[in-house]
């Protein structure tokens, strides 16, 4: 008789486990289990504050003093390498251009939405 359980089992056979760091993030991802993946970035995203600059909610202001201007650059690249951590090489290659965290995320979401 087939089960739900069996169900679980098969997929855990066909798909590696992801393995987290210690910070949260996936490590080594490969691009399977795209949502489990997602929220995984999306809670590190926020425990580092980073989560309104991931998704693009905040962009640079050419009013902002240089103060503010630094900051944001530094967020943008704290983002940048929690994506760029987690991934695969593979997949790192295809996203390592972008200039912004914000765009590396992006990207992602483009390829695995």
């Amino acid at each position: 008789m087939y089960s739900s359980s069996d169900s679980e089992d098969g997929k855990r056979k066909r798909h590696k486990e992801i393995k987290l760091g210690s910070q949260g993030t996936p490590v080594n991802w490969n691009g399977e289990d795209w949502t489990f993946y997602k929220h995984a970035m999306l809670n590190a995203f926020e425990q580092n504050l980073l989560d309104e600059i991931a998704a693009g909610g905040v962009v640079e202001d050419a009013s902002w003093n240089q103060a503010k201007k630094d900051k944001f650059k530094k967020s943008q690249a704290e983002v940048k390498i929690l994506i760029q951590g987690s991934l695969s090489m593979k997949l790192a290659k295809q996203v390592m251009s972008k200039k912004t965290g914000t765009e590396m995320w992006h990207e992602l979401c483009s390829i695995f939405e």
